[in-house]
């Protein structure tokens, strides 16, 4: 008993110690879990230290980018506006010199509508400004007009003939003041503020000239060199761009051709020579035409040839290619060596192919405006309805597509369509 009580202690003692053998265990386990946390958490904090530090670079990259961005802006900015700086000067001189004489009239207007007008002194200012408000009302409308690709019309001549009336007043006021005074400091004054009333027009036309220059590339002072040596032939082409709706190189070179025959491109001799034979066929022609050798025929002055020319009608509406027998045409236009099949004969069609005929050709197709194209097939329809006939004149193609289509038609565009009728097939498709 005695055995077996020493066993069970022993055995006792040895739960005891393996129990604390396992406590010792676990509780290095948990401390060694404790470490392996602490070490995880410890990476975690690193990995996420090294994040924030990777994105709070990338974000001051990104702020240094944006404030370099904005610095450069700025600069180019400022940079632009110190290249303005030259021109907004020139600008500023020259809206001050041609204000100041604007100023001046104004005042000298303001004292002769209050001196010799009677007007009261605070509506005395109401007569300068109808007449120079009026003026420069006319400048900047028509530089608005101009700058959008307008036609400016007759504002131009508006403003000069506003400062005009301008200038005569003052003149007028000066003369009266010489008048009543017996001196001539009076009409000195005049003539020195109606200079200034057309002072600031005139600057203000040389700057619109120069600033039109360095956009069109002409010379201004070319235009008034030709008004100079030129006047009439000058007068002529402004006559042409009026009525014909032509360009200015367009318009000088018919003016030259209308007077002397030639263009400018031709020597001194030549336009002389040239110049004596306009004259001479000018005569002949006006004695042709007393004596009824000349007609019209589609706008166009040509050679009387009675039967020949009421073939030519008759031909141009029944036949497109204008074809007629060679012995009806004048020698002019016929060319013998040229020949197609006869015209068919209406009253005999059985000779269709004994005769020799000749064909007009009309030449190579004009080139038409977009507005022209527009027209042609009004233009083609009306003419094989017989709503116009194939010899229509341009008076005649305006009032037509005026009348039946509503269409304003001007006289370069009527003059397209009249020249294309030869080119256009009139067959009426059965």
């Amino acid at each position: 008993m005695i055995n077996d009580l020493a066993d069970w202690r022993a055995d006792r003692r040895a739960e005891r110690a393996e129990a604390a053998l396992l406590r010792e265990d676990a509780a290095d386990r948990a401390a060694a879990r404790r470490r392996t946390d602490e070490l995880h958490a410890q990476q975690l904090q690193a990995a996420v230290r090294v994040e924030e530090d990777a994105r709070g670079r990338v974000a001051q990259s990104q702020r240094d980018a944006r404030r370099q961005a904005l610095k450069a802006a700025r600069s180019v900015r400022w940079e632009a506006r110190f290249a303005k700086l030259p021109e907004l000067g020139r600008s500023a001189l020259w809206a001050l010199v041609i204000v100041l004489p604007i100023a001046q009239a104004w005042d000298a207007q303001a004292a002769f509508a209050a001196q010799s007008l009677h007007f009261a002194v605070p509506f005395n200012h109401l007569f300068p400004a109808s007449i120079e408000t009026g003026a420069w009302i006319c400048v900047f409308e028509a530089r608005r007009r101009a700058s959008k690709g307008k036609d400016t019309g007759g504002l131009t001549t508006s403003m000069w003939l506003l400062a005009g009336i301008a200038a005569v007043i003052n003149a007028a006021h000066g003369y009266a003041t010489t008048r009543a005074t017996g001196t001539l400091d009076g009409l000195v004054a005049g003539l020195a503020l109606a200079v200034l009333s057309l002072l600031g027009v005139i600057l203000h036309t040389i700057r619109q000239g120069r600033d039109k220059a360095d956009v069109t590339g002409r010379k201004p002072g070319l235009a008034v060199w030709r008004r100079v040596r030129y006047p009439r032939l000058s007068l002529a082409a402004a006559s042409l761009r009026g009525a014909r709706e032509l360009d200015a190189d367009t318009a000088w070179q018919l003016a030259w051709t209308d007077r002397f025959g030639v263009g400018p491109d031709a020597t001194r001799r030549e336009r002389r020579l040239a110049k004596a034979i306009v004259e001479r066929e000018s005569v002949e022609d006006r004695q042709g035409a007393r004596a009824g050798e000349l007609t019209i025929v589609g706008g166009r002055v040509q050679p009387v040839m009675a039967s020949q020319v009421t073939a030519l009608l008759s031909a141009r509406q029944a036949f497109p290619r204008y074809t007629l027998p060679a012995q009806m045409l004048p020698l002019s236009i016929a060319d013998t060596s040229t020949r197609t099949s006869e015209v068919p004969n209406q009253e005999n069609p059985s000779n269709s192919g004994d005769a020799d005929v000749l064909a007009i050709s009309p030449g190579a197709p004009p080139t038409l405006s977009p507005r022209a194209e527009e027209l042609l097939p009004l233009l083609r329809d009306a003419l094989v309805t017989g709503a116009l006939p194939a010899a229509a004149g341009v008076k005649r193609i305006c009032a037509f597509f005026e009348a039946q289509h509503g269409e304003k038609v001007g006289v370069p565009t009527a003059q397209d369509l009249r020249d294309v009728i030869p080119h256009l097939d009139l067959t009426i498709a059965s």
